[in-house]
Protein backbone atom coordinates (compact mmCIF):
# COMPACT_ATOMS: atom_id res chain seq x y z
CA UNK A 1 0.00 0.00 0.00
CA UNK A 2 1.07 3.63 -0.96
CA UNK A 3 0.98 5.21 2.17
CA UNK A 4 2.25 8.93 0.50
CA UNK A 5 0.55 10.33 -2.64
CA UNK A 6 2.58 12.20 -5.36
CA UNK A 7 2.46 15.64 -5.69
CA UNK A 8 3.51 17.96 -8.11
CA UNK A 9 6.05 20.60 -7.57
CA UNK A 10 5.03 24.29 -7.47
CA UNK A 11 7.94 25.56 -6.20
CA UNK A 12 7.93 29.60 -6.19
CA UNK A 13 10.96 31.30 -7.43
CA UNK A 14 12.16 33.05 -4.35
CA UNK A 15 13.03 31.42 -1.30
CA UNK A 16 12.61 33.10 2.01
CA UNK A 17 15.69 31.28 3.94
CA UNK A 18 19.03 32.99 3.88
CA UNK A 19 21.13 29.63 3.71
CA UNK A 20 19.36 28.46 0.69
CA UNK A 21 20.40 30.22 -2.20
CA UNK A 22 19.07 29.92 -5.90
CA UNK A 23 21.57 27.68 -7.47
CA UNK A 24 21.86 25.06 -4.68
CA UNK A 25 21.07 21.88 -5.97
CA UNK A 26 18.49 21.38 -2.73
CA UNK A 27 17.30 24.79 -3.47
CA UNK A 28 14.02 23.31 -5.40
CA UNK A 29 13.54 20.43 -2.68
CA UNK A 30 13.62 22.84 -0.31
CA UNK A 31 11.18 25.28 -1.33
CA UNK A 32 8.42 22.46 -2.76
CA UNK A 33 8.99 20.67 0.80
CA UNK A 34 7.90 24.10 2.57
CA UNK A 35 5.19 25.21 0.04
CA UNK A 36 3.81 21.65 0.66
CA UNK A 37 3.43 21.47 4.34
CA UNK A 38 6.29 18.83 4.86
CA UNK A 39 9.21 20.78 5.91
CA UNK A 40 9.72 24.26 8.06
CA UNK A 41 12.66 26.28 8.74
CA UNK A 42 14.56 26.14 11.95
CA UNK A 43 13.71 29.92 12.21
CA UNK A 44 11.84 32.46 9.93
CA UNK A 45 14.86 33.24 7.78
CA UNK A 46 16.75 29.85 8.29
CA UNK A 47 16.63 26.32 6.57
CA UNK A 48 19.65 25.18 7.89
CA UNK A 49 20.14 22.61 5.34
CA UNK A 50 23.49 21.53 6.37
CA UNK A 51 22.34 20.87 9.97
CA UNK A 52 21.93 16.88 10.70
CA UNK A 53 18.69 15.34 10.21
CA UNK A 54 17.18 13.45 12.79
CA UNK A 55 15.01 10.41 12.96
CA UNK A 56 12.72 12.44 14.56
CA UNK A 57 12.52 15.05 11.57
CA UNK A 58 12.54 12.51 9.11
CA UNK A 59 9.22 10.88 9.79
CA UNK A 60 7.75 14.32 10.83
CA UNK A 61 8.54 14.76 7.18
CA UNK A 62 6.53 11.80 5.84
CA UNK A 63 4.14 12.24 8.28
CA UNK A 64 3.30 15.36 6.46
CA UNK A 65 3.56 14.37 2.92
CA UNK A 66 0.54 11.47 3.57
CA UNK A 67 -1.43 14.03 5.13
CA UNK A 68 -0.87 14.38 8.69
CA UNK A 69 -3.08 11.48 9.32
CA UNK A 70 -4.19 10.84 12.70
CA UNK A 71 -2.93 8.27 15.05
CA UNK A 72 -5.82 7.96 17.64
CA UNK A 73 -6.32 4.57 19.19
CA UNK A 74 -2.74 3.89 18.73
CA UNK A 75 -0.42 2.64 21.58
CA UNK A 76 2.99 3.85 22.27
CA UNK A 77 5.69 2.08 22.89
CA UNK A 78 8.54 4.18 23.13
CA UNK A 79 9.33 5.65 26.09
CA UNK A 80 11.57 8.31 24.94
CA UNK A 81 8.47 9.78 23.03
CA UNK A 82 6.63 12.26 24.90
CA UNK A 83 3.07 13.22 24.01
CA UNK A 84 4.18 16.89 24.49
CA UNK A 85 6.80 16.51 21.94
CA UNK A 86 6.26 17.68 17.63
CA UNK A 87 7.11 14.36 16.91
CA UNK A 88 4.47 12.50 18.99
CA UNK A 89 1.90 11.66 15.97
CA UNK A 90 5.03 11.18 13.53
CA UNK A 91 6.33 8.42 15.40
CA UNK A 92 3.33 7.06 16.05
CA UNK A 93 1.87 6.75 12.40
CA UNK A 94 4.96 5.51 11.14
CA UNK A 95 4.91 2.54 13.85
CA UNK A 96 1.47 1.89 13.03
CA UNK A 97 2.60 1.69 9.29
CA UNK A 98 5.47 -0.67 9.92
CA UNK A 99 7.58 2.18 8.53
CA UNK A 100 9.84 2.07 11.73
CA UNK A 101 9.74 -0.14 14.80
CA UNK A 102 12.28 2.08 16.33
CA UNK A 103 15.54 1.52 17.55
CA UNK A 104 14.86 -1.02 19.88
CA UNK A 105 11.52 -2.50 21.20
CA UNK A 106 10.72 0.54 23.59
CA UNK A 107 13.59 3.43 22.36
CA UNK A 108 13.03 4.75 18.94
CA UNK A 109 15.62 7.73 19.32
CA UNK A 110 14.32 10.82 17.99
CA UNK A 111 17.35 12.82 18.13
CA UNK A 112 20.06 10.26 16.53
CA UNK A 113 20.91 11.42 13.52
CA UNK A 114 19.24 9.75 10.54
CA UNK A 115 21.71 7.84 8.12
CA UNK A 116 21.07 6.91 4.64
CA UNK A 117 20.41 3.18 4.77
CA UNK A 118 17.95 4.64 7.14
CA UNK A 119 16.30 7.46 5.07
CA UNK A 120 15.52 5.01 2.04
CA UNK A 121 14.35 2.39 4.38
CA UNK A 122 11.67 4.92 5.52
CA UNK A 123 11.05 5.66 2.19
CA UNK A 124 10.71 2.58 1.03
CA UNK A 125 7.92 1.44 3.43
CA UNK A 126 6.06 4.29 2.90
CA UNK A 127 5.86 3.69 -0.84
CA UNK A 128 4.41 0.23 -0.55
CA UNK A 129 7.84 -1.61 -0.04
CA UNK A 130 8.13 -3.24 -3.39
CA UNK A 131 10.15 -6.23 -4.40
CA UNK A 132 13.00 -5.27 -6.42
CA UNK A 133 14.54 -7.75 -8.39
CA UNK A 134 18.74 -6.77 -8.42
CA UNK A 135 22.61 -7.74 -8.69
CA UNK A 136 23.56 -7.59 -5.33
CA UNK A 137 27.37 -6.80 -5.89
CA UNK A 138 26.62 -3.36 -6.91
CA UNK A 139 27.58 -2.09 -3.74
CA UNK A 140 30.27 -3.50 -1.84
CA UNK A 141 29.03 -1.92 1.61
CA UNK A 142 25.18 -3.15 0.70
CA UNK A 143 25.63 -6.68 2.70
CA UNK A 144 22.94 -9.33 1.94
CA UNK A 145 20.26 -9.42 4.76
CA UNK A 146 20.61 -5.96 5.89
CA UNK A 147 16.96 -4.24 6.76
CA UNK A 148 18.61 -1.29 4.14
CA UNK A 149 19.36 -3.96 1.60
CA UNK A 150 16.18 -3.80 -0.78
CA UNK A 151 14.98 -0.29 -0.09
CA UNK A 152 19.12 0.47 -1.42
CA UNK A 153 18.38 -0.92 -4.95
CA UNK A 154 15.10 0.17 -4.75
CA UNK A 155 15.83 3.83 -4.31
CA UNK A 156 19.02 3.78 -6.34
CA UNK A 157 17.19 2.10 -9.65
CA UNK A 158 13.92 4.35 -8.80
CA UNK A 159 16.11 7.48 -9.45
CA UNK A 160 15.42 8.76 -5.62
CA UNK A 161 19.39 8.43 -4.68
CA UNK A 162 22.55 6.73 -6.19
CA UNK A 163 25.85 5.66 -4.77
CA UNK A 164 28.82 7.78 -3.12
CA UNK A 165 30.76 6.29 -5.39
CA UNK A 166 30.35 3.18 -8.20
CA UNK A 167 30.89 1.03 -5.64
CA UNK A 168 29.47 2.50 -2.08
CA UNK A 169 26.69 3.65 -0.91
CA UNK A 170 27.80 4.34 2.24
CA UNK A 171 24.44 3.46 4.52
CA UNK A 172 25.69 4.40 8.12
CA UNK A 173 26.95 8.05 6.51
CA UNK A 174 24.35 10.82 8.27
CA UNK A 175 21.75 12.65 6.31
CA UNK A 176 21.49 16.18 6.63
CA UNK A 177 18.02 18.21 6.47
CA UNK A 178 18.67 19.17 2.77
CA UNK A 179 19.39 15.25 1.51
CA UNK A 180 16.81 14.55 3.11
CA UNK A 181 14.02 16.83 1.65
CA UNK A 182 16.23 16.02 -1.32
CA UNK A 183 15.01 12.93 -1.41
CA UNK A 184 11.52 13.27 -0.47
CA UNK A 185 11.16 15.65 -3.04
CA UNK A 186 12.72 12.92 -6.21
CA UNK A 187 10.30 10.14 -4.32
CA UNK A 188 7.37 12.02 -4.20
CA UNK A 189 7.18 15.27 -5.68
CA UNK A 190 6.42 13.56 -9.66
CA UNK A 191 9.62 14.41 -10.83
CA UNK A 192 12.10 12.03 -10.59
CA UNK A 193 13.43 11.03 -14.08
CA UNK A 194 13.51 7.39 -13.58
CA UNK A 195 10.53 6.56 -10.90
CA UNK A 196 7.81 8.70 -8.74
CA UNK A 197 6.95 6.71 -6.29
CA UNK A 198 3.49 7.50 -6.89
CA UNK A 199 4.40 5.00 -9.78
CA UNK A 200 6.71 2.95 -8.50
CA UNK A 201 8.19 0.67 -11.54
CA UNK A 202 8.71 -2.92 -10.23
CA UNK A 203 11.88 -4.30 -11.90
CA UNK A 204 13.31 -7.62 -12.73
CA UNK A 205 16.68 -8.43 -14.15
CA UNK A 206 16.41 -9.41 -17.64
CA UNK A 207 19.89 -9.45 -18.59
CA UNK A 208 23.60 -8.86 -17.47
CA UNK A 209 26.45 -8.34 -19.68
CA UNK A 210 29.55 -8.61 -17.81
CA UNK A 211 32.35 -5.62 -17.76
CA UNK A 212 34.86 -6.07 -20.34
CA UNK A 213 38.34 -4.46 -20.59
CA UNK A 214 36.90 -1.06 -22.20
CA UNK A 215 33.48 -1.02 -20.51
CA UNK A 216 32.17 -1.97 -16.98
CA UNK A 217 28.63 -4.42 -16.08
CA UNK A 218 25.34 -3.31 -17.56
CA UNK A 219 22.32 -4.82 -16.28
CA UNK A 220 19.18 -4.49 -18.34
CA UNK A 221 16.04 -4.51 -16.51
CA UNK A 222 12.38 -4.28 -17.43
CA UNK A 223 9.05 -2.89 -15.06
CA UNK A 224 6.80 -6.17 -14.79
CA UNK A 225 3.51 -3.51 -14.97
CA UNK A 226 4.26 -1.49 -17.47
CA UNK A 227 6.57 -0.95 -21.19
CA UNK A 228 9.82 0.85 -18.98
CA UNK A 229 13.28 -0.27 -19.35
CA UNK A 230 16.11 0.73 -17.58
CA UNK A 231 19.93 -0.24 -17.26
CA UNK A 232 21.99 0.45 -14.65
CA UNK A 233 25.79 0.09 -14.93
CA UNK A 234 28.62 -0.57 -11.95
CA UNK A 235 31.63 -0.77 -11.14
CA UNK A 236 33.95 0.21 -13.48
CA UNK A 237 35.70 -1.50 -16.41
CA UNK A 238 38.35 -4.00 -15.77
CA UNK A 239 41.04 -3.36 -18.09
CA UNK A 240 43.39 -4.65 -19.91
CA UNK A 241 45.62 -7.73 -18.80
CA UNK A 242 48.51 -7.46 -20.98
CA UNK A 243 50.84 -10.33 -21.26
CA UNK A 244 53.98 -11.13 -22.84
CA UNK A 245 53.32 -13.37 -25.95
CA UNK A 246 55.95 -13.28 -27.89
CA UNK A 247 59.34 -11.77 -28.15
CA UNK A 248 61.81 -11.49 -31.08
CA UNK A 249 65.48 -10.74 -29.70
CA UNK A 250 67.20 -7.42 -31.74
CA UNK A 251 70.67 -8.46 -33.92
CA UNK A 252 73.06 -5.83 -35.21
CA UNK A 253 70.96 -5.09 -37.79
CA UNK A 254 67.14 -5.30 -37.08
CA UNK A 255 65.55 -4.44 -34.47
CA UNK A 256 63.61 -6.94 -32.14
CA UNK A 257 60.55 -6.51 -30.25
CA UNK A 258 57.92 -8.01 -27.37
CA UNK A 259 54.62 -8.48 -28.43
CA UNK A 260 52.21 -8.06 -25.40
CA UNK A 261 48.26 -9.60 -25.79
CA UNK A 262 45.30 -8.81 -23.47
CA UNK A 263 43.99 -12.01 -21.88
CA UNK A 264 40.80 -11.29 -22.11
CA UNK A 265 40.40 -10.16 -25.57
CA UNK A 266 42.61 -9.59 -28.94
CA UNK A 267 44.18 -6.14 -28.03
CA UNK A 268 48.08 -6.15 -28.66
CA UNK A 269 50.70 -3.91 -28.80
CA UNK A 270 54.67 -3.94 -29.06
CA UNK A 271 57.76 -2.85 -27.84
CA UNK A 272 60.29 -1.82 -30.47
CA UNK A 273 63.90 -3.27 -29.37
CA UNK A 274 67.35 -1.43 -29.88
CA UNK A 275 69.82 -2.64 -32.76
CA UNK A 276 71.95 -5.23 -30.58
CA UNK A 277 74.97 -2.77 -30.63
CA UNK A 278 78.46 -3.25 -29.38
CA UNK A 279 79.99 -0.13 -28.50
CA UNK A 280 83.54 1.04 -28.07
CA UNK A 281 85.42 4.23 -26.95
CA UNK A 282 86.09 5.99 -30.23
CA UNK A 283 86.90 10.00 -28.96
CA UNK A 284 86.33 12.86 -26.26
CA UNK A 285 86.45 16.23 -26.03
CA UNK A 286 87.27 17.25 -22.14
CA UNK A 287 85.12 19.81 -20.60
CA UNK A 288 85.97 23.23 -20.37
CA UNK A 289 84.42 26.32 -18.22
CA UNK A 290 83.28 27.55 -21.38
CA UNK A 291 81.77 24.47 -23.30
CA UNK A 292 80.92 21.19 -22.41
CA UNK A 293 83.08 17.75 -23.25
CA UNK A 294 81.70 14.50 -24.65
CA UNK A 295 82.67 10.99 -24.80
CA UNK A 296 81.66 9.43 -28.17
CA UNK A 297 81.00 5.99 -28.98
CA UNK A 298 80.90 3.89 -32.05
CA UNK A 299 79.78 0.34 -32.62
CA UNK A 300 82.12 -2.27 -34.00
CA UNK A 301 79.13 -3.45 -36.12
CA UNK A 302 77.37 -0.66 -37.97
CA UNK A 303 78.24 3.12 -38.48
CA UNK A 304 76.02 3.93 -35.62
CA UNK A 305 77.78 6.21 -33.21
CA UNK A 306 76.29 7.84 -29.38
CA UNK A 307 77.58 10.58 -27.51
CA UNK A 308 77.52 11.39 -23.45
CA UNK A 309 77.76 14.69 -22.34
CA UNK A 310 79.82 15.78 -20.03
CA UNK A 311 78.88 19.16 -18.04
CA UNK A 312 81.18 22.50 -18.22
CA UNK A 313 83.58 22.41 -15.29
CA UNK A 314 83.41 25.26 -13.11
CA UNK A 315 85.42 28.34 -13.57
CA UNK A 316 88.97 27.93 -11.85
CA UNK A 317 88.79 31.36 -9.69
CA UNK A 318 91.27 33.56 -8.07
CA UNK A 319 89.47 35.76 -5.49
CA UNK A 320 90.46 39.42 -4.03
CA UNK A 321 88.56 41.25 -1.72
CA UNK A 322 87.62 44.71 -2.66
CA UNK A 323 85.24 45.17 0.54
CA UNK A 324 85.63 43.29 3.63
CA UNK A 325 82.55 41.61 5.08
CA UNK A 326 81.86 42.35 8.96
CA UNK A 327 78.72 41.36 11.08
CA UNK A 328 75.48 44.23 9.45
CA UNK A 329 77.86 44.84 6.57
CA UNK A 330 78.49 42.52 2.79
CA UNK A 331 81.57 42.16 1.53
CA UNK A 332 82.64 41.79 -2.23
CA UNK A 333 85.07 39.52 -3.64
CA UNK A 334 86.48 40.10 -7.22
CA UNK A 335 86.77 36.55 -8.61
CA UNK A 336 88.25 36.02 -12.33
CA UNK A 337 89.13 32.69 -13.86
CA UNK A 338 92.84 31.46 -14.21
CA UNK A 339 91.43 29.83 -17.91
CA UNK A 340 89.06 32.09 -19.37
CA UNK A 341 89.77 34.76 -18.15
CA UNK A 342 85.95 35.49 -16.51
CA UNK A 343 85.32 38.10 -13.64
CA UNK A 344 82.21 37.85 -11.37
CA UNK A 345 81.86 39.91 -7.95
CA UNK A 346 80.28 37.95 -5.35
CA UNK A 347 78.80 39.32 -2.35
CA UNK A 348 80.03 37.80 1.27
CA UNK A 349 77.87 37.34 3.82
CA UNK A 350 79.09 36.35 7.46
CA UNK A 351 76.98 36.14 10.76
CA UNK A 352 76.71 38.47 13.59
CA UNK A 353 79.07 37.66 16.52
CA UNK A 354 77.22 35.14 19.05
CA UNK A 355 76.93 36.97 22.37
CA UNK A 356 78.52 34.03 24.30
CA UNK A 357 81.06 31.48 24.32
CA UNK A 358 79.82 28.57 22.61
CA UNK A 359 80.42 24.74 23.44
CA UNK A 360 83.40 24.50 21.07
CA UNK A 361 84.75 27.23 21.91
CA UNK A 362 84.53 26.14 25.75
CA UNK A 363 86.43 22.99 24.74
CA UNK A 364 89.05 24.65 23.12
CA UNK A 365 89.92 26.57 26.68
CA UNK A 366 89.35 23.11 28.27
CA UNK A 367 92.44 21.73 25.87
CA UNK A 368 94.57 25.10 26.77
CA UNK A 369 94.06 24.32 30.30
CA UNK A 370 94.82 20.75 30.11
CA UNK A 371 98.19 21.72 28.17
CA UNK A 372 99.20 24.28 31.13
CA UNK A 373 97.97 21.21 33.48
CA UNK A 374 100.24 19.06 31.82
CA UNK A 375 103.31 21.40 32.40
CA UNK A 376 102.17 21.99 36.58
CA UNK A 377 100.56 25.43 35.24
CA UNK A 378 97.58 27.13 36.77
CA UNK A 379 94.43 27.01 34.46
CA UNK A 380 93.22 30.17 32.65
CA UNK A 381 89.59 31.51 33.31
CA UNK A 382 86.84 31.99 30.47
CA UNK A 383 86.68 35.83 30.39
CA UNK A 384 83.32 36.90 29.00
CA UNK A 385 84.16 40.53 29.48
CA UNK A 386 86.70 40.85 26.46
CA UNK A 387 84.86 38.45 24.30
CA UNK A 388 83.21 40.54 22.46
CA UNK A 389 86.43 42.23 21.43
CA UNK A 390 88.28 38.83 20.62
CA UNK A 391 85.12 38.04 18.30
CA UNK A 392 85.43 41.37 16.28
CA UNK A 393 89.50 40.85 15.99
CA UNK A 394 88.79 37.30 14.49
CA UNK A 395 86.73 39.29 11.81
CA UNK A 396 89.91 41.54 11.14
CA UNK A 397 91.66 38.35 10.20
CA UNK A 398 89.98 38.58 7.03
CA UNK A 399 90.71 41.42 5.98
CA UNK A 400 94.73 41.14 7.36
CA UNK A 401 95.49 37.89 8.90
CA UNK A 402 98.36 39.96 11.35
CA UNK A 403 98.52 40.82 15.23
CA UNK A 404 98.60 44.15 13.47
CA UNK A 405 94.68 45.59 13.07
CA UNK A 406 94.03 47.00 9.39
CA UNK A 407 93.92 50.39 10.90
CA UNK A 408 97.58 49.97 12.07
CA UNK A 409 97.21 49.89 15.44
CA UNK A 410 98.30 46.60 17.74
CA UNK A 411 95.69 44.19 18.49
CA UNK A 412 94.75 44.75 21.88
CA UNK A 413 93.24 48.33 21.15
CA UNK A 414 89.98 46.73 20.22
CA UNK A 415 89.33 46.23 23.58
CA UNK A 416 89.48 50.05 24.47
CA UNK A 417 87.69 50.35 21.29
CA UNK A 418 84.75 48.74 23.26
CA UNK A 419 85.43 50.53 26.03
CA UNK A 420 86.07 47.61 27.73
CA UNK A 421 88.61 47.57 31.60
CA UNK A 422 92.47 48.06 30.47
CA UNK A 423 94.68 44.81 31.77
CA UNK A 424 97.92 44.45 32.45
CA UNK A 425 99.05 42.39 30.09
CA UNK A 426 97.84 41.33 26.72
CA UNK A 427 98.45 38.08 24.30
CA UNK A 428 96.81 36.83 21.14
CA UNK A 429 97.42 33.56 19.36
CA UNK A 430 95.83 33.61 15.70
CA UNK A 431 95.66 31.00 12.93
CA UNK A 432 93.58 30.28 9.94
CA UNK A 433 92.85 26.87 8.11
CA UNK A 434 90.89 26.16 4.85
CA UNK A 435 88.84 22.58 4.30
CA UNK A 436 86.03 21.53 2.21
CA UNK A 437 85.48 19.98 5.77
CA UNK A 438 84.77 22.23 9.09
CA UNK A 439 88.32 22.06 10.75
CA UNK A 440 87.55 20.65 14.30
CA UNK A 441 88.75 22.06 17.37
CA UNK A 442 91.43 19.24 18.05
CA UNK A 443 92.41 20.56 14.99
CA UNK A 444 92.44 23.79 15.82
CA UNK A 445 94.84 23.19 19.06
CA UNK A 446 97.23 21.36 17.82
CA UNK A 447 98.25 24.08 15.00
CA UNK A 448 98.46 26.16 17.80
CA UNK A 449 100.75 23.50 19.86
CA UNK A 450 102.70 22.20 16.98
CA UNK A 451 104.41 26.26 16.71
CA UNK A 452 106.54 26.80 19.10
CA UNK A 453 105.78 30.69 19.33
CA UNK A 454 102.11 30.25 19.94
CA UNK A 455 102.86 27.12 22.15
CA UNK A 456 105.27 29.08 24.21
CA UNK A 457 102.24 32.08 24.32
CA UNK A 458 99.37 29.73 25.90
CA UNK A 459 101.67 28.25 28.22
CA UNK A 460 103.06 31.62 29.94
CA UNK A 461 101.92 31.75 33.89
CA UNK A 462 101.47 35.07 33.81
CA UNK A 463 98.24 34.59 32.26
CA UNK A 464 95.16 34.37 34.55
CA UNK A 465 92.25 34.29 32.07
CA UNK A 466 91.50 33.87 28.33
CA UNK A 467 88.78 34.72 25.36
CA UNK A 468 88.68 32.36 22.54
CA UNK A 469 86.52 33.16 19.25
CA UNK A 470 85.91 30.76 16.31
CA UNK A 471 84.79 31.85 12.85
CA UNK A 472 83.81 29.99 9.45
CA UNK A 473 83.27 31.75 6.63
CA UNK A 474 83.68 30.01 3.08
CA UNK A 475 85.48 27.35 3.44
CA UNK A 476 87.85 29.15 5.82
CA UNK A 477 88.06 28.56 9.41
CA UNK A 478 89.61 31.81 11.30
CA UNK A 479 90.16 31.22 15.79
CA UNK A 480 91.39 34.06 17.94
CA UNK A 481 93.03 33.30 21.34
CA UNK A 482 93.40 36.34 23.94
CA UNK A 483 95.10 35.87 26.91
CA UNK A 484 94.57 38.60 30.24
CA UNK A 485 96.46 39.56 33.17
CA UNK A 486 94.25 41.76 34.91
CA UNK A 487 95.07 42.01 38.34
CA UNK A 488 98.47 43.04 38.88
CA UNK A 489 102.05 43.81 37.26
CA UNK A 490 103.98 40.49 36.09
CA UNK A 491 107.67 41.10 36.75
CA UNK A 492 108.90 37.62 35.46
Amino acid sequence: MLLVTCMRATASADSRFEDVKSGKWYYQAVIWAVENGIASGTSATTFSPNAPCTRAQIVTFLWKAAGSPSVEGVENPFTDVSKKKYYYQPVLWAYSNQITSGTSATEFSPNAECTRGQIVSFLWKASGGSTVDVDRSSFTDVKSGKYYEKPVYWAVLGGVTGGVTSTEFQPNTSCTRAQAVGFIYKCFSGLTTKSPSADIHLYQLDSTTPATCTGPKVQNYHCITCPEKHSFTSGKALGHDYALVESVPSTTTAKGYDRYQCTRCSDSYKVEKELLHSWYRSGSKAPTCTSAGYKEYSCYYCTEKKYEELPRAPHNFNSTYVTYPRPNKTGVKRCVCRVCGYTENQNVVIDNPHDSFTEEEKKLVSLINAARAAKGIAPLSLNTTYYKGSAWRTYELIESFSHTRPNGTAFHTVFSDFNMPTAWSYGENISYSFSSQDVTVEQIHQQFMNSSGHRDNLLKDKWESCSVYILRIGGYTYCVENFFRTSSPYYG
